[in-house]
C-alpha cells in the first residue's frame, strides 16, 4: 500500500525525532523524496546526520 505524503512525512518526522533530533523540519522540502519513493527512515537517518554535521 502506497503511502500519501502526510502518512510518510508523518512516519518520517517520527524517525527524525527518535534519532534524537528536536529542531524544525521543512515539511515541503521532503515531498521530492516521498514523490521518488524513498524510505522515510533512511532519509531520516540522512537528515539528522547531515544536520549534526
Amino acid at each position: 500500500m502506497e503511502k500519501t505524503f502526510e502518512e510518510w512525512i508523518d512516519s518520517f518526522l517520527e524517525f527524525v525525532r527518535g534519532l534524537g533530533y528536536k529542531g524544525t523540519v521543512d515539511k515541503e522540502s521532503f515531498r521530492q523524496d516521498w514523490e521518488d519513493g524513498q524510505d522515510p527512515f533512511h532519509m531520516a537517518e540522512d537528515f539528522v546526520l547531515e544536520m549534526q554535521d
